[in-house]
């Protein structure tokens, strides 16, 4: 018996104030008072806002004034408001950099070097990490938050030979020969070889080539960005996000989604050796959507096919609201992540109150014996006094010089042994891939929304022969049992 330890975090308050102002109104309610807050999301008949503060406030919707419950049913289709809209662009607000050669901070990341490096290698990775920060915060994905424990997200600079023993003691890292960057989930860091980022001698130190390429920086902060929730989505979709902001141009901080496409087939062609008339072929979406958890290939063609699902979730599944579904799944993501947190922590205090219980109760147990042992010695006596005085009695002693006998001795109540809590011998989430499974039920329908996968797989198809990508959806894998062909979308 133990209390069950999961890392789950749960649904914070956001920080730091209104994330984006643009999207903070005045409230109203039916009696007239107002607030000024940003629209997070509704559900259940509440609406939860986001105050300039950065605390959460829900009211409940029939409070508001019909103005306000407008914009909620116009703004909140499927769970979550996007209050700019799909970016157009995003980049990284003028920022301080402190400290350096080899140790600086921005607002977001501290970075550690193994060599001085130049302040133009110090400000172009700064530009990159910042302005990733800032695409994702763009996409409205929720929040993003520091690890517990750090003030900013670590990275680490290293020469060829430290990068390389430093993935040697990585568990369960299959291929660290043909690793350019990785996201540490222990320590939460990023570590980056210097030679992935184009680095280049300048006198005694480092600095970087104007034309180096940052992708593999985007791919592995994006990681860092969404460590709590890593552990709770599917390997493909969260390479796939980090794939996809990897493919969004990028320049000096900026990221252009209104050049996405672009930026998908260069993706593809310079990273996947994609030719222009090459058929690409997907699995079928039962297989990432039906099989819990999916199956995750490490190849190269896992990461195209991460890419080439999320970017068609992301812009062509729904293109008159792109990126909600994503938003959305998020949002039942957090949701899940907190409701999760809440189950854990009520298992963990029910275990640990069992757990006071029986020690309680063997402390009381010790103390019967001995309330017992005691007993049996006052039943002895009192017996004795009984036989003395039966036989007072009948040697016809007078009643006044006869032995008092005294009341019976109590016996000492025995301790009641403590209940298990009913739920004591089967834990939520006790078999590995529980979790996955819970949350992935809960979140994955935000992105089917009820379709079933034969229908979405030509929709896929569709779509990228649109864009001129010849792409085929391989038939559905052959299943014993296999029943399931549709998720069922929540209730919006």
């Amino acid at each position: 018996m133990g209390a069950l330890v999961l890392s789950v975090v749960a649904v914070s308050a956001t920080e730091g104030g209104v994330a984006n102002e643009e999207g903070a109104r005045q409230w109203t309610n039916t009696k007239g008072q107002t607030i000024r807050a940003r629209f997070s999301h509704s559900a259940d008949g509440f609406v939860t806002l986001v105050l300039e503060s950065g605390r959460e406030a829900r009211v409940a919707l029939a409070e508001l004034s019909e103005d306000d419950r407008t914009f909620v049913r116009e703004r909140s289709p499927s769970g979550r408001a996007l209050p700019a809209g799909f970016p157009e662009e995003s980049r990284a607000a003028e920022f301080a950099i402190e400290g350096g050669p080899r140790h600086f901070r921005t607002p977001h990341f501290a970075f550690h070097s193994e060599r001085d490096v130049s302040p133009a290698f110090v400000r172009e990775v700064a530009r990159v990490f910042e302005g990733t920060h800032a695409a994702l915060t763009a996409l409205s994905f929720g929040e993003i938050t520091i690890p517990k424990g750090r003030d900013r997200f670590p990275i680490r600079f290293l020469g060829t030979a430290s990068f390389r023993a430093t993935l040697r003691s990585v568990p369960d890292l299959k291929r660290p020969e043909g690793v350019a960057g990785v996201f540490l989930l222990q320590s939460r860091e990023v570590i980056v070889p210097y030679e992935q980022v184009g680095a280049r001698e300048l006198g005694s130190r480092l600095t970087m080539r104007k034309t180096s390429d940052t992708s593999t920086l985007v791919h592995e902060v994006t990681h860092q960005l969404l460590h709590d929730r890593l552990a709770l989505m599917p390997v493909w979709l969260s390479e796939g996000i980090a794939e996809y902001l990897a493919s969004i141009p990028y320049q000096n901080g900026r990221f252009r989604f209104r050049q996405a496409e672009r930026g998908l087939e260069e993706r593809l062609a310079t990273r996947y050796g994609w030719q222009g008339d090459d058929v690409i072929r997907l699995p079928h979406p039962s297989t990432l959507f039906a099989a819990q958890p999916a199956p995750w290939d490490e190849g190269i063609q896992g990461y195209r096919t991460a890419l080439l699902y999320t970017w068609f979730l992301i812009h062509d599944d729904q293109p008159e609201a792109r990126g909600e579904a994503m938003a959305h799944f998020f949002f039942r993501l957090d949701e899940m992540r907190h409701d999760t947190s809440l189950l854990i922590t009520d298992y963990n205090a029910a275990v640990k109150a069992y757990r006071d219980e029986v020690v309680r109760y063997n402390r009381s147990i010790a103390r019967y014996r001995e309330d017992f042992a005691d007993y049996r010695d006052a039943v002895e006596a009192y017996n004795d006094r009984a036989r003395t005085y039966n036989r007072e009695v009948r040697e016809g002693v007078a009643p006044a010089q006869r032995i008092e006998v005294g009341e019976e001795p109590r016996a000492p109540r025995e301790p009641v042994a403590p209940v298990p809590p009913e739920n004591l011998d089967h834990p939520p989430f006790a078999e590995p891939g529980d979790l996955l499974r819970a949350v992935n039920r809960h979140a994955l329908p935000s992105l089917v929304r009820g379709r079933s996968f034969d229908e979405m797989a030509r929709r896929i198809e569709e779509a990228y022969a649109g864009r001129r990508i010849d792409v085929r959806v391989d038939p559905p894998p052959v299943l014993p049992g296999e029943a399931v062909r549709t998720l069922r979308s929540p209730a919006k």
